[in-house]
């Protein structure tokens, strides 16, 4: 059995956490044969783009393209959608140009801008109505995308929407305010819209928005910033904000189905806490995976430390960028004196490791023993460093 011990590792980071799920329109993407032109083939191919797996985060599986090269989908009926929605890996593109196929070529519909790792970048545009969309140019890295979304449009004359739920997110514990962002999918001007809310199940007093909303098509705003309330937000509590619009233009919703986004949010860790199998209290994990999950999810808003019980725990290490770390928020897992091993057993070539960094700094791993489990593949990595390249 080989093994890797790491007394110390000292690394030098930030994530951009998403904590919105939101109920929108019909995804048409696995309807589609997706293409790519080069880039990644078999678990790296372009099926993953629109299989309905591991939609977000930076692990596999995903797809991959050659950089400036090209995404495409085709259906075998014409669709119309107004919406697409690409969820990057570690390695989003820089830029690239949204395309449909007009019968004989391919029309240009709008740039991509650059994506962020792990946040789904949003393309909306007026509908349109084709057999085959790309994303064409796609510069960078060779980009990954664990998944990307096309929405079917809907053509409603009075339809609001509940984009994302803003903020609170990346904070730390005390008074926050709620902000949601709404928008205009219909095809007439809004002028006034209800925006209901609720946190953890209790209705909270709507707010009336009555400035314009432009249509996807005009030139004026299209999508607004609400502030809805304020809420005492507790350290390792998370807390449900639902969110959604109605009553656009004083009329019934349209297309209801795209109105509502709801939110689990949670503050970000700061202060000591200890991973113990056998431990209890709520500044206690019971596995690291468990530590880990919330550090990538809520990042950190002060210096984290872990004392972590001594034994062997059977599972992987993933970190990923932590938002909020810094020289002064630094993150430490810290053995105890009698030793913690962590081993794990890769089924694949695709997860053979024990301890994967990817893109993490500003934490240090003090007293750990990483090493491969017996009966698992022979070929295997201690430790991933990963930089988004």
């Amino acid at each position: 059995m080989r093994n890797f011990t790491m007394f110390k590792i000292t690394l030098t980071i930030a994530l951009l956490s998403l904590f919105t799920l939101s109920e929108s329109q019909t995804n048409i993407a696995p309807n589609a044969i997706a293409a790519h032109s080069g880039g990644g083939a078999t678990i790296y191919g372009p099926q993953n783009y629109n299989d309905l797996i591991n939609i977000g985060g930076s692990t596999t599986p995903w797809g991959w393209v050659s950089s400036n090269g090209w995404i495409e989908y085709t259906w075998p009926s014409p669709i119309t959608t107004n919406e697409v929605v690409l969820y990057p890996a570690d390695r989003p593109l820089t830029s690239g140009t949204l395309e449909y196929w007009n019968g004989s070529g391919y029309t240009f519909i709008m740039n991509t801008g650059s994506g962020v790792n792990t946040v789904p970048l949003s393309l909306t545009f007026p509908p349109v109505t084709t057999t085959k969309i790309r994303i064409n140019n796609v510069a960078g890295s060779n980009p990954n995308h664990t998944e990307i979304l096309v929405y079917q449009a809907i053509l409603a004359a009075n339809n609001a929407t509940v984009l994302s739920v803003d903020s609170p997110a990346a904070f730390c514990e005390g008074t926050r305010n709620i902000m949601a962002t709404i928008a205009n999918h219909g095809t007439n001007i809004i002028t006034s819209v209800l925006v209901n809310w609720t946190l953890n199940g209790t209705p909270q007093i709507p707010v009336a928005y009555t400035d314009t909303l432009d249509t996807l098509q005009g030139s004026g705003p299209n999508s607004a910033l609400v502030f809805l309330g304020s809420n005492l937000f507790g350290s390792g509590v998370t807390d449900e904000i639902v969110v959604w619009t109605s009553l656009p233009n004083g009329v019934a919703d349209g297309y209801p189905g795209d109105d509502t986004v709801t939110a689990l949010v949670q503050p970000s860790l700061s202060g000591n806490f200890t991973i113990d199998p056998l431990g209890s209290g709520g500044f206690n994990y019971l596995t690291i995976s468990d530590a880990i999950d919330d550090l990538n999810s809520f990042g950190v808003c002060g210096p984290v430390h872990f004392d972590v019980a001594a034994g062997t725990y059977s599972e992987q290490m993933t970190l990923g960028e932590i938002n909020g770390a810094s020289a002064s928020n630094t993150i430490t897992f810290a053995a105890d004196s009698a030793g913690v091993i962590v081993e794990y057993g890769p089924s694949s070539t695709a997860d053979n490791w024990v301890l994967n960094l990817n893109k993490t700094q500003w934490v240090t791993i003090d007293g750990f023993t990483f090493q491969h489990s017996s009966g698992g593949s022979s070929s295997y990595r201690a430790l991933c460093l990963m930089d988004g390249g």
